[in-house]
């Protein structure tokens, strides 16, 4: 199976690293050990190696080129592996043309609640999870008692 070459940490606390120079091309073998390509951070130029054998499929970064830390930069493929191999490795492979798509299921209908607060009589009574002004608790259970420099309030 085609195997992706990830972008190496190579500095710490980098986040992102960039292609200096390939040492390979498409269609070349390499082995384990092998350099693959230089890659530059912001202070270091490092030459990575191929941790796997195989024969380099795809160059999926340039020269140049910036990549996050553990993206593709290559795919190594066996004998007889081809370019939907390679995107199938990069999970990019364009799905075959299958049976029409399931329909979306659809969202149940919401029911509306049977009256509106402000269309209430004011003696109804009011629906489960709903308030109105008529079933309001009294100010002072809501707020507390208030008192202003010490004093209760009402009291001169």
């Amino acid at each position: 199976m085609a195997s992706v070459v990830r972008m190496p940490s190579v500095l710490a606390g980098a986040s992102e690293a960039a292609i200096a120079s390939w040492l390979v091309a498409p269609g070349d073998e390499v082995a384990v050990g092998q350099p693959l390509a230089e890659i530059e951070t912001e202070k270091a130029l490092v030459e990575y190696a191929a941790e796997e054998a195989g024969v380099v499929g795809r160059l999926v970064l340039a020269v140049g080129d910036t990549g996050e830390i553990g993206e593709p930069i290559a795919v190594l493929v066996a004998d007889g592996e081809t370019d939907a191999d390679i995107d199938a490795a990069l999970g990019t492979e364009t799905p075959a043309p299958a049976q029409a798509p399931a329909p979306a299921p659809t969202a149940p209908a919401v029911t509306p609640a049977p009256f509106a607060p402000q269309d209430a009589p004011a003696d109804a009574p009011t629906p489960p999870g709903t308030w109105s002004m008529a079933h309001r608790p009294p100010k002072s259970v809501v707020d507390g008692p208030s008192t202003t420099n010490g004093q209760q309030p009402g009291v001169d």
